[in-house]
């Protein structure tokens, strides 16, 4: 067998580590880059979903930061009531369904009620079919968990 001095084994353990540094720079670099395209798209998803439950009444304005760990699974956003100048919170955030799992968007307002204004991924015929249920107990328990998310 042939001995590997430590010389050479050091040189190889700095080179596997510069890789991974240089794998790691690389990704924390990508993931810095995407973060506000990620922001956009998801406000854009709710303002969808605004619009489909309510015609031209709310209008999305900037990001809200969730410092608690639920913040992986949900995306908050301020909004804003046309018609009356109110504001409001709306929250995206992944609800476990039937069809697996799916983004739904709910409007917290200031007296502090969480109203579930629809499904982000479905449109038509769908989502008017997953929404005639009025009595779904995950969209319950979401609507009243809003709140210790957001204060």
């Amino acid at each position: 067998m042939q001995e590997i001095t430590n010389k050479k084994f050091f040189r190889n353990y700095a080179f596997f580590v510069l890789i991974l540094l240089v794998i790691f720079a690389i990704l924390t670099y990508a993931s810095i880059l995407s973060r506000k395209s990620w922001t956009n798209n998801l406000a854009k998803s709710v303002q969808k979903v605004l619009n489909e439950y309510q015609e031209n009444v709310w209008t999305v304005e900037d990001g809200i930061t969730i410092e608690k760990p639920i913040g992986v699974n949900c995306a908050a956003y301020n909004i804003k009531n046309n018609t009356d100048n109110s504001k409001a919170q709306a929250i995206i955030m992944r609800v476990t369904t039937f069809y697996g799992p799916l983004p739904a968007v709910f409007i917290y307002t200031q007296d502090k009620q969480a109203v579930f204004a629809g499904w982000s991924s479905l449109h038509g015929r769908i989502r008017l079919e997953s929404q005639s249920s009025s009595s779904d107990k995950r969209l319950e328990y979401w609507s009243s968990k809003i709140p210790e998310i957001l204060d």
